[in-house]
């Protein structure tokens, strides 16, 4: 990943990413259910036809979400390119110019049982260095803006943003947060396992949300202490990342290596007080 970058994203700009994250979110936040069970009709989900998933959903409502939010923010910024979740990931370098990593709804599991957990998720990469990363939560009202060398803020509900940080609590007092790459249960189902039990042992409690990019910006705002996954997709963390290490925290691959953004990768995602302690344990 290369660690220089010379471009800001404008306060103009900004305003027109908040604005199209915002609306993005609504549209996942109204969309329309079964008034018995809340769920999405099946007509509306599908199963991607990918090799390694077991069961991976996509529904009618990423699918227009994305749309959506790539006609947003192409008119915001028209000499970007797009790295989306769902379509044309594998044609895109994020590591030249300036790149769009979006996830239209992060924790679409949730989303289609109506559990009240998904995100939008929208980060700016510039020369594959993120300088601007959002994750909107549309049930909790909460949208996070990070922007490189300036901080994270929480916008909520209409009030004045706020500056948020980590926590610096220690590994034994933590809680951590796991996601269980559902995806690659075959290859992966040992490992995910094993971290279950480290953090369950080392730390206070240990948590499930279905969206990882929402998990980011708890531990951003201090509410949780770390995160863990054995493999994400960089629509899942890129705005995240950047989210937490702008509130103070640290991000990187398991085994400590930098995030790549260009495939996926293992992330630690941790607060000030229990990064190194989580590392050492998580690969012991």
């Amino acid at each position: 990943m290369n660690t220089h970058t010379t471009y800001h994203p404008s306060r103009q700009l900004v305003h027109d990413i908040f604005y199209a994250v915002r609306e993005a979110g609504f549209m996942i936040r109204d969309a329309r259910r079964d008034s018995q069970s809340g769920e999405l009709s099946a007509a509306n989900v599908t199963d991607k036809d990918t090799a390694h998933a077991q069961v991976n959903f996509v529904t009618a409502y990423d699918q227009k979400v994305q749309a959506f939010l790539i006609e947003k923010l192409q008119n915001a910024l028209p000499v970007a390119k797009f790295l989306a979740e769902e379509d044309g990931a594998d044609k895109t370098d994020p590591n030249a110019g300036l790149c769009f990593v979006v996830d239209p709804i992060d924790g679409t599991a949730n989303f289609i049982r109506g559990l009240s957990c998904s995100a939008v998720s929208v980060a700016l990469l510039s020369d594959g260095v993120p300088i601007l990363g959002m994750v909107y939560q549309p049930y909790a009202g909460e949208l996070f803006v990070a922007v490189k060398g300036e901080g994270t803020h929480l916008y909520y509900k209409g009030n004045p943003p706020e500056r948020v940080s980590v926590s610096n609590r220690s590994m034994k007092e933590a809680v951590a947060v796991l996601g269980t790459s559902p995806y690659y249960k075959d290859e992966l189902g040992e490992t995910t396992v094993s971290l279950f039990k480290k953090c369950f042992y080392h730390a206070a409690d240990v948590r499930r949300s279905g969206s990882a990019a929402y998990d980011f910006c708890n531990i951003a705002m201090g509410r949780t202490d770390l995160f863990c996954e054995a493999r994400l997709s960089p629509w899942d963390y890129a705005a995240g990342f950047l989210i937490v290490t702008e509130a103070g925290g640290q991000v990187t691959q398991l085994e400590g290596s930098p995030l790549r953004f260009d495939i996926p990768c293992s992330v630690l995602a941790a607060g000030k007080g229990c990064f190194t302690d989580a590392a050492k344990v998580l690969n012991e």
